[in-house]
């Protein structure tokens, strides 16, 4: 979740992907991968659009409320520092004074406002925009499955989640999986 294109190259050198969104579940509501379920559920025409349409403004309004992008920023900005804090080393330092001199040092380039800035400025571009995939890489909400089992299949989240389950265990529906490999990540195992 929510790496930095130096983590990225980083994780990349070790021959580490990361995913096209932020978290795992958005996967299934990229345009793509929604249309491959609508469809495996018979919607066809204007009213695959229909559905289609209705839930990427179901996934939008999520962050129309008041404070809803605020709660998304602050929950990125606890990971970032959390992420920072894990990778201070003190080792080095041989007593208080020196770890607390170190720590203030490794620590002084933590810039919250800015981290809040790069979390916040791609989600509200991805809604001035109304850019799906934009959104999906930097909106983290594990409420959103529901969303996608209402509109594309009707159902609640249970049986959405035991439904594609099963599709994807057993092939059932390939057009769902090729749409779902087309969006994840090519492996190269080293």
């Amino acid at each position: 979740d929510d790496y930095e294109a130096d983590d990225v190259a980083n994780l990349r050198r070790l021959g580490i992907t990361v995913l096209p969104v932020s978290e795992i579940e958005n996967i299934i509501l990229l345009p793509a991968v929604s249309r491959a379920i609508a469809v495996s559920e018979g919607y066809e025409g204007a009213e695959l659009e229909d559905r289609l349409n209705a839930l990427k403004e179901a996934i939008f309004e999520t962050l129309r409320l008041d404070g809803a992008i605020d709660v998304v920023v602050a929950r990125y900005c606890r990971r970032r520092i959390d992420r920072l804090l894990k990778k201070i080393d003190l080792s080095e330092a041989g007593n208080v004074p020196d770890i607390i001199a170190e720590y203030d040092l490794q620590t002084a380039a933590l810039n919250i406002a800015k981290i809040a800035e790069r979390a916040e400025t791609p989600i509200r571009e991805a809604l001035r925009d109304t850019d799906l995939s934009k959104l999906l890489a930097n909106y983290d909400n594990k409420g959103l499955m529901a969303l996608a089992a209402r509109h594309l299949k009707r159902s609640n989240l249970a049986a959405f989640e035991g439904w594609l389950t099963r599709v994807l265990r057993n092939d059932m529906a390939p057009e769902l999986v090729t749409a779902i490999r087309h969006n994840l990540p090519e492996i190269n195992p080293q």
